[in-house]
């Protein structure tokens, strides 16, 4: 598992030295780099990464804003980094993972992010669906398939459904398995609920699941299908 990690220091010299400290870690993927906050939220919008190292006190836009202004779903979980002690009763009431005194102190560092990839680690077996009344965990290995319906996501698991606002494109990045594969341009399947592949002479196909569920896959997918079955 690769974390994928937006970091965001109006200094320089607090870029660079996490920036370091992330160095030739295998499971750490810096995907942003923010000098405020303004830019902070459009990067945490467009990445959507998993762990953001974020500065409290910078001009105009500060961390809390940052957080104020996503909404939750696109939160992401946070260390805080800030030379001021001040702020750490305020920024725990913003439930980050850790709280990070400037200068860095190397072993405190190690803590927090290992303490970050634990947590994102717990909660990667789960699909998060927020309903208008309460959320719901969907293990995801008991999802069967997804198929877009406008702007939302419709998630099959176990005879229910759920709706979950987004791009397919987006859910998919949720997912983060090679235990789901996209068939079409509208439809994930869980792999293993899949007991058959039943190709077409031009190109396109179908798949058939466990539950005598059959869904079509596109011809742009064939290839997927093809290493699937090669697996």
């Amino acid at each position: 598992m690769t974390v994928r990690v937006v970091v965001v220091d109006d200094e320089p010299h607090g870029v660079r030295g996490i920036l370091a400290r992330l160095a030739g870690r295998t499971n750490v993927n810096v995907v942003a780099q923010c000098a405020g906050g303004r830019e902070a939220v459009a990067a945490i919008r467009q990445h959507r990464p998993d762990l953001v190292f974020l500065d409290v006190q910078m001009p105009e836009v500060d961390g809390f804003e940052v957080l104020r202004q996503l909404r939750a779903e696109e939160r992401p979980r946070v260390i805080f980094v800030t030379a001021f002690d001040r702020h750490a009763v305020r920024a725990f009431e913003m439930q980050p993972v850790d709280y990070l005194l400037k200068p860095i102190d190397d072993r405190r560092f190690e803590e927090a992010l290992e303490r970050a990839i634990a947590a994102i680690r717990s909660a990667d077996d789960r699909l998060v669906v927020k309903l208008r009344d309460r959320v719901v965990f969907v293990r995801k290995a008991e999802i069967d398939w997804l198929g877009s319906e406008g702007d939302y996501v419709r998630v099959y698991a176990g005879g229910q459904s759920w709706l979950v606002r987004g791009p397919i494109s987006s859910v998919e990045s949720d997912l983060g398995s090679r235990d789901f594969l996209r068939i079409h341009r509208s439809t994930i399947v869980n792999v293993e609920r899949i007991c058959e592949v039943r190709p077409f002479d031009d190109g396109a196909g179908a798949v058939v699941l466990r539950d005598g569920k059959r869904l079509r896959f596109g011809r742009t997918y064939r290839d997927a299908i093809d290493r699937l079955v090669r697996r």
